[in-house]
């Protein structure tokens, strides 16, 4: 717990391997439609679907907002065509994180986004990931996702198809005393997702 704000906050805040059994345990979880202890399966209900939240940290937890958050994710290839999945950090009014896009988007890999959270999101799809175009890429095994609320800065990781790295900054910023969330959102209706 970090709200003793006089002192240093410590350099490594909190990590967690948020495996299956953990997020069916801790976490805001909808849409599954098959689960193991190594795999979730999920099908979208609707477009703009929330999917999980996670809490992340409370209200006034946080001693600064001068922090970097990395999410790493593992996905199986897509049980449909159509998979994009939408991961993002969220405080209560605000969520900054990317698009990750399957082969049906020209080959680019993802898109930073800036959405209003809920149930469904509200907003805008837009600012694809510059950089070359992923010729061999279908869905990523492992995706990292970095972000910096201070400084309303992304960036997004693949290693697959040769490997690409994107970054981008954010028009909308995180209020960390709000407390922040993990969250997982389908884009179309029926897509379907298998995160490990």
């Amino acid at each position: 717990h970090l709200q003793d704000c006089s002192c240093e906050c410590p350099r490594l805040l909190y990590t967690k391997v948020m495996d299956p059994d953990w997020l069916l345990d801790h976490a805001s979880v909808t849409g599954l439609i098959n689960t193991s202890s190594t795999l979730l399966h999920f099908r979208n209900p609707q477009d703009n679907k929330r999917l999980i939240r996670i809490p992340l940290f409370r209200i006034d937890e946080l001693c600064t907002d001068d922090i970097a958050v990395k999410i790493k994710l593992y996905f199986q290839h897509p049980p449909t065509h159509d998979s994009d999945p939408i991961i993002m950090l969220c405080d209560k009014t605000t969520c900054n994180g990317n698009l990750i896009a399957d082969l049906s988007n020209v080959g680019l890999p993802c898109y930073f986004v800036s959405l209003t959270p809920g149930n469904t999101f509200t907003g805008t799809l837009g600012g694809t990931c510059g950089g070359l175009t992923l010729v061999s890429y279908i869905s990523p095994k492992e995706v990292i996702v970095t972000l910096r609320p201070k400084q309303q800065w992304g960036s997004f990781h693949i290693t697959k198809g040769g490997g690409f790295t994107a970054a981008a900054t954010f028009t909308t910023k995180l209020d960390v005393k709000q407390g922040l969330f993990v969250e997982l959102y389908g884009h179309d209706e029926e897509e379907e997702y298998k995160l490990e």
